[in-house]
């Protein structure tokens, strides 16, 4: 069974629609092997959650969609 991951990181940088975009302490959630939610809050259920919230550095992100 995959593992739902999310990342919290201070930035995330992703490219959609043919542009860059910057998102600032955001989240991005891992649904086995595909990105299922870029934004600012998720309050799904999770199996791990990497980033700010195990005391460690928050982290850039960088994703292509």
């Amino acid at each position: 069974m995959p593992k739902r991951i999310r990342v919290d990181a201070k930035v995330i940088i992703g490219y959609q629609a043919g542009e860059h975009r910057m998102l600032q302490d955001g989240c991005l959630v891992i649904d086995g092997n595909e990105i299922a939610y870029v934004g600012r809050n998720f309050d799904g259920p999770v199996d791990e959650t990497l980033g700010a919230k195990r005391g460690g550095s928050r982290k850039l992100v960088d994703y292509d969609l």
